[in-house]
């Protein structure tokens, strides 16, 4: 019988609305005092398309072994957790620093047309 949580894998998200992924601090934060991830089949490794967990070296709990591989303002696996072990960042925590780093972004922008002699 195929387990119809196992998700067909996923290439990882290079960039998220023009920013690079590696610059977003968005991923799962495991809880390890709820974590069993023997009792509960290992949901969120085997869910997650992304590969974003895989089991800690005891094989007792689930850690985050790709972050930046997380989709970005995607909390499915946190659901799917039995022991509600799985957190994430605030929504406005998220949205405060996409701003940031489109601000900076732009800035960049501004600063490489100057130098090049073009508009402002």
């Amino acid at each position: 019988m195929v387990d119809q949580f196992v998700l067909e894998k996923k290439p990882p998200q290079r960039e998220y609305l023009g920013l690079r992924r590696s610059d977003i601090l968005w991923a799962p934060i495991v809880d390890t005092d709820k974590c069993d991830a023997i009792s509960c089949g290992q949901y969120c490794i085997k869910y997650c398309p992304f590969g974003v967990y895989e089991v800690s070296s005891d094989g007792l709990k689930a850690v985050v072994k790709n972050p930046s591989n997380c989709n970005v303002g995607d909390e499915a696996c946190k659901w799917r957790c039995p022991n509600g072990a799985l957190s994430f960042p605030l929504r406005e925590e998220l949205r405060a620093q996409l701003k940031s780093l489109r601000q900076m972004q732009r800035k960049k922008g501004s600063d490489a047309r100057e130098v090049a002699g073009g508009e402002k």
